[in-house]
């Protein structure tokens, strides 16, 4: 059998054997322990926090790969109003929409997680897009054409 017991703030694990015919104890053995009860409890929070944490990143990560998905496969041949209209429908709130030359950059956000979508025209003139990209805002994107 084991017990803890505490003695001057001191955890300890007693294990004691007793004998089978009558019941007494044989062997005692005393081993302190190195975390408390207390202690083994915290660590164990603090695991279980760890655990948690990783999990709902590699949610996150996993939503942010998604929802890219989502984003760059919005069609291109299409104007500048159509991408407005498109990411409201899809449950994007567009928080800045951004141009630039040949570019329209458009910060948007859905369930927390803001997101980049930048929409590649030929040139400033042009009406439909030449490429769509996303990313999570904030991470800058290189001028790609595709």
């Amino acid at each position: 059998m084991q017990f803890h017991a505490t003695k001057d703030g001191q955890d300890i694990l007693l294990m004691a054997r007793f004998g089978e015919e009558n019941g007494q104890s044989e062997q005692v053995s005393a081993f302190p322990l190195l975390v408390t009860a207390q202690g083994q409890r915290e660590q164990e929070g603090m695991s279980s926090q760890r655990s948690r944490t990783a999990r709902q990143s590699n949610v996150k990560q996993g939503n942010v790969k998604q929802m890219e998905q989502e984003l760059e496969s919005l069609p291109v041949g299409r104007d500048r109003q159509f991408y407005r209209q498109a990411l409201r429908e899809r449950g994007y709130r567009i928080t800045d929409v951004i141009t630039e030359g040949n570019q329209v950059r458009f910060e948007v956000e859905k369930n927390g997680q803001p997101m980049a979508v930048v929409v590649n025209f030929a040139d400033e003139t042009a009406q439909e897009s030449s490429a769509v990209y996303a990313f999570p805002a904030g991470q800058r994107q290189a001028r790609v054409s595709r």
